[in-house]
């Protein structure tokens, strides 16, 4: 039989399976055939396809609250649940050495689940990264190790979950966080062999951090902040952004910590800073918090000034809508001289470069094809008349 094809069904059977109430042993069985199936060699990217995975997550976490449920159901629940993390640990650790590749793909169908707005489904997703944590923390080598591209958004979900007024998540979180750090340290040896020099300072510092301490939201932020590469430093200042949010499960003050805190990492360097620009543009009309609101002016006027370029690259692209959320970003980003004066240099840099360009072309040689089907140059004779009464660029004479 078509190995792709059985695990397509033993997708369905699980799918087919009430969250209503645990009553029997098909989940463990369809588990169990997913880690057979582990030893035949299938692909990581089959086993670990998001649908397989959302699935198995669905039917345990989508159940009733464990303390709700009968003595037999309980009993059945965390054999089942058991079960899951053994097929999990299959996945990732089939040839003995964990494997990162599967570990991110069943960290990224985790994630979301740890802003659920049911307490129970969070408590369960945290409970699992927890596991996994403590799992990849006891290994020493890893297979994939530059795969993994997960961290940032990794520790900036645990450092939101330890503000968690539910005890039981905090606690989980917390303890993940610890694992995390001794995972983390691993895979930046791991990196160190490929990369050298880079990661030698930094591997020499851990080594003199002799325990990791959570004990508020700078101390999480600054301890992982300083192993982050750009991108991860990124995934977790999103995280943070994300956090904000007026429908967040999570705490503002915690995720403006978070964004308030990343930014001071001496060194972090920073990249996908249109990401950046973009998140607080689609989710500032929905933090309405007066401090989250400053945080993320500060945000934008220190990326502004770092990456002006960048910056406004992507606002432009986001004021083509002439929305009122890009025109706020605007008056935050001239708020501050420092900035205003590099906003504005990049501003008039990019009113000048069609000036540039013409210069260009009339120096072209003799017979040189001219540029055509880009902008106005099939119009030789087009303007644009800026800031019309109907505030959209158009076009004058020929």
């Amino acid at each position: 039989m078509d190995k792709v094809l059985l695990v397509e069904k033993i997708t369905e059977l699980i799918d087919h399976e009430s969250v209503d109430s645990l009553t029997g042993v098909m989940r463990q069985q369809a588990m169990l055939a997913i880690m057979n199936l582990s030893k035949v060699k299938l692909p990581v990217l089959i086993l670990t396809r998001p649908s397989l995975l959302t699935t198995c997550f669905s039917s345990i976490f989508s159940l009733p609250p464990a303390h709700t449920m009968e003595e037999v159901e309980a009993a059945l629940y965390t054999k089942t649940l058991k079960t899951m993390d053994e097929m999990l640990k299959a996945l990732m650790c089939e040839d003995k050495e964990p494997n990162l590749v599967a570990l991110q793909n069943i960290v990224k169908v985790l994630l979301p689940w740890t802003t659920s707005k049911e307490a129970h489904e969070r408590l369960r997703a945290v409970g699992r990264i927890r596991w996994l944590m403590e799992l990849m923390g006891s290994q020493r080598k890893f297979q994939e190790v530059e795969e993994f591209r997960v961290l940032g958004q990794l520790v900036g979900c645990l450092t939101l979950c330890c503000a968690e007024q539910e005890q039981e998540i905090c606690q989980s979180a917390v303890e993940g966080l610890h694992h995390l750090y001794s995972f983390m340290l691993q895979l930046k040896s791991e990196i160190l062999m490929k990369h050298g020099v880079e990661y030698r300072q930094i591997l020499k510092d851990s080594q003199v951090e002799t325990a990791f301490r959570v004990t508020n939201t700078r101390n999480i932020t600054l301890i992982f902040g300083k192993y982050f590469d750009p991108s991860e430093g990124m995934d977790f200042l999103l995280t943070a952004i994300n956090g904000m949010r007026d429908s967040s499960v999570h705490d503002a003050v915690t995720a403006r910590n978070m964004l308030h805190t990343i930014l001071e990492v001496p060194g972090l360097s920073l990249w996908r800073v249109s990401e950046a620009v973009r998140s607080i543009h689609d989710h500032l009309d929905s933090i309405s918090e007066p401090l989250a609101r400053q945080e993320l002016r500060r945000a934008l006027l220190l990326l502004g000034y770092r990456f002006s370029e960048e910056v406004v690259r992507t606002l432009l692209g986001c004021s083509l809508s002439c929305d009122s959320v890009a025109a706020e970003m605007w008056k935050m980003l001239t708020s501050q001289p420092k900035t205003t004066r590099k906003i504005l240099g990049e501003l008039v840099s990019r009113l000048q470069e069609p000036a540039r360009r013409r210069h260009q072309l009339s120096e072209r040689p003799a017979g040189f094809p001219p540029l055509a089907g880009h902008g106005f140059a099939q119009f030789p004779g087009a303007k644009l008349d800026f800031l019309p009464s109907d505030g959209h660029p158009r076009r004058s004479g020929r």
